[in-house]
This record gives structure tokens, C-alpha cells and sequence, in this order.
């Protein structure tokens, strides 16, 4: 099985077992609302997937809280959760939490918002099922690139483009 569709289907899964939160914080200089372009580069077990570039429109309620926007609650169905470790330093976000359980993993996440047009990100995991070991490592860079484009799911624009 190709590295890419084994990817897709563990982030697919991720996505599907831990929702995002509803975590309150917010930034000193919040992002700018818009649309945003992020490039995702994503390794699993060493092995590099190819970089997929999205589209997203970021809302100002989005923009502005930036923990619940980027440090996701992480609920694994069977597993027990801790409660997610939040860290500030300057402009930079820092995230963790450990399940235990069927699906144990122990994801962290760090974001620099360098500027309120600008950020960089890493999120690795580590995640074992079955006696099985998966390493990921994905790193992010969002840029924002103009204004939200209306549309009839109320502005939110998805674009896969490589």
C-alpha cells in the first residue's frame, strides 16, 4: 500500500476519533480572518508523503482564538484521554496529550504566529494499536492569501491543490 493512502486513511481516522475542542484562549496579535493557504507536509514512519496545499477561510471568532482553532480536544473512542497540557510562550502555541487504551497515541503540537498573516506548525504523534507502532511528523505553514469567497457553506472555501 502506497505511503500516501495509508496516510490519508490514519489522518482520516484521527479526524474521525478526535473532533476539535472548544478550548478558550486568545493571542496577544490574533491572525488576520480570511482566506488562508496551508501546505501540509506530512511524514509517517519516515517515509515523506507528497505536500498537499489547502485553502481555508478563517472566521474572525477563528482568528482571534487561536487555542481552540489550532490545539484540538483529542476523544479516542475506548481510550482514556488526559487533559490536554496548553502552553503560551510570546506568540508561539504549544500543545499535548496522551491516550491510553486500545488506540494508545501521544500527540503534541507546536504553533509560531510569527505574524497576523504568517504561521508555522508541528504536530507529531505517536500511536500504537495492536501491537503496532505509527510515527507521524506534519508540519504546516499557513499564509493568508486575500478574502473569504462567499459561498453557500458561509464563506469556508476548501481547495486541494498540490
Amino acid at each position: 500500500m502506497q505511503i500516501v493512502t495509508v496516510c490519508r486513511r490514519f489522518l482520516y481516522l484521527l479526524a474521525v476519533l478526535c473532533p476539535p475542542s472548544s478550548v478558550i484562549c486568545l493571542a496577544a496579535d490574533p491572525l488576520e480572518p480570511g482566506l488562508w493557504k496551508v501546505v501540509t507536509r506530512v511524514e509517517m514512519n519516515g517515509m515523506q508523503a507528497p505536500a498537499e496545499a489547502k485553502t481555508r477561510c478563517l472566521n474572525p471568532d477563528d482568528a482571534r482564538d487561536l487555542e481552540r482553532t489550532f490545539a484540538p480536544e483529542y476523544r479516542v473512542q475506548g481510550s482514556t484521554c488526559e487533559q490536554m497540557k496548553v502552553e503560551w510562550a510570546g506568540q508561539k502555541l504549544s500543545w499535548r496529550v496522551q491516550c491510553t487504551g486500545p488506540l494508545s497515541m501521544e500527540v503534541a503540537g507546536t504553533y509560531d504566529f510569527d505574524t497576523p498573516r504568517h504561521y508555522t506548525g508541528v504536530v507529531t504523534m505517536l500511536g500504537s494499536m495492536a501491537g503496532r507502532e505509527m510515527r507521524t511528523r506534519t508540519a504546516l505553514e499557513g499564509e493568508r492569501i486575500g478574502e473569504c469567497g462567499k459561498s453557500e457553506d458561509g464563506g469556508q472555501t476548501t481547495d486541494d491543490r498540490k
